[in-house]
């Protein structure tokens, strides 16, 4: 009598334990710790208005712009960009020329406001794309390289 009661106590126990955690009573594995997310850099970006032509950074790679840069913007070494204004149709014009002598000779003239360059050997991973209409325009360079 007293194994049947100590069996029934065992069967209330469980029932009762099962009763709280919504489902049978179970052993589990124990959880492996969730990995801590490895942390990516934050780019460093610089950004100034109303600026001359920067003597640092990825502007160095492409021939100065003699015209006051309305915004620039460097992301780490992989994104220059700035925006100008410019009367003067012809200083664009020897800008595209100084970017062949750079040695930018992949010039493309996509439509007869925008041109995209290529430096030579990079296989078209370090590319310059230079806009401009009505005395305005953008020029940006993109670093893909790595």
């Amino acid at each position: 009598m007293k194994r049947y009661f100590a069996l029934l106590l065992l069967l209330a126990a469980m029932l009762a334990l099962s009763a709280c955690t919504d489902g049978p009573l179970v052993a589990t594995a124990t959880p492996q710790p969730t990995p801590e997310p490895t942390p990516t850099p934050t780019p460093v970006v610089i950004y100034q208005e109303d600026v001359m032509w920067p003597e640092e950074g990825m502007a160095t790679l492409l021939p100065a712009l003699t015209t006051r840069l309305d915004v620039m913007t460097q992301t780490d070494e992989t994104l220059f960009f700035a925006a100008f204004t410019e009367p003067d149709s012809r200083v664009i014009k020897r800008y595209l020329e100084a970017l062949k002598e750079a040695g930018f000779t992949d010039v493309e003239e996509e439509s007869e406001t925008l041109y995209i360059a290529a430096l030579e050997g990079t296989q078209g991973l370090l590319k310059v794309q230079l806009w401009y209409e009505s005395g305005g325009g953008t020029l940006q360079l993109m670093d893909n390289r790595e």
